[in-house]
């Protein structure tokens, strides 16, 4: 990952109101549970259904994005980010999760471990699907997104989709739980009050619904999951 002052030099498009939100979910406990690959590959196999979106957008297309584990060197677990090329028409130079829109006649499950695969040759028989996070929906985009986990037993070499993935990410886990690492905003926008989620990377922000998604994930690793009601999630195409 590229290195780098903590939330590197990425444009957030921020409203004028905005005001600190809720601590991160598992600022609460004692200790953190044990990340090791074992014990997070057993954990993420006992998460519950994910949920459907809570809140419909009209007219919104299906897409599916793939949360891919790895184990590291050290026998940690590591989340797999692509970061978006500066050359995309939208969310240029974002972090995102391997995934795109649901192609006609597909399973959101089957986007999913298609697009991880066009994206950073993540071969499908490589993944072992441990199962599917909330649904959310995002508002300017008119996308109901379907998140599955994906357990990557074996040691596999990752590459980017020139056209799609200006590089890839592996973050462990431990350093998204570490202190200061994320935050919450709450945004005043179009007369309603919108949680979001930021993780500041070493040289990278992670925000938007892929930060929504982080936050559902590790909420459940850490038996922290945050309550009902969220909002859909607005991203930048709201607001530009």
């Amino acid at each position: 990952m590229a290195l780098g002052p903590r939330g590197g030099d990425q444009i957030i498009p921020r409203p004028p109101d905005v005001v600190v939100g809720a601590p991160p979910p598992w600022s609460s406990l004692v200790s953190l549970p044990d990340l090791s690959w074992n014990s997070v590959a057993e954990r993420v196999r006992s998460f519950p259904p994910g949920a459907p979106p809570e809140f419909a957008v009209s007219n919104s297309a299906d897409a599916a994005v793939l949360v891919a584990l790895m184990p590291s060197l050290s026998g940690t677990t590591e989340v797999v980010f692509t970061k978006r090329p500066q050359t995309m028409k939208q969310h240029s130079g974002e972090i995102s999760f391997p995934g795109g829109k649901v192609e006609r006649g597909e399973s959101c499950r089957d986007a999913a471990l298609r697009e991880a695969h066009e994206e950073v040759d993540l071969m499908p028989q490589s993944v072992q699907l441990a199962g599917r996070l909330d649904a959310l929906s995002t508002v300017a985009t008119a996308f109901t997104i379907y998140p599955f986990v994906g357990l990557v037993k074996e040691s596999v070499t990752l590459t980017p989709h020139p056209a799609e993935v200006a590089s890839i990410l592996r973050v462990g886990v431990d350093e998204l739980l570490q202190e200061g690492v994320y935050h919450q905003e709450v945004w005043q926008v179009a007369g309603h009050e919108w949680p979001m989620h930021f993780y500041l990377l070493e040289g990278e922000t992670v925000w938007g619904a892929t930060a929504a998604i982080l936050t559902n994930f590790l909420g459940l690793l850490t038996g922290t999951r945050p309550p009902a009601g969220r909002p859909p999630i607005t991203d930048r195409w709201m607001i530009d």
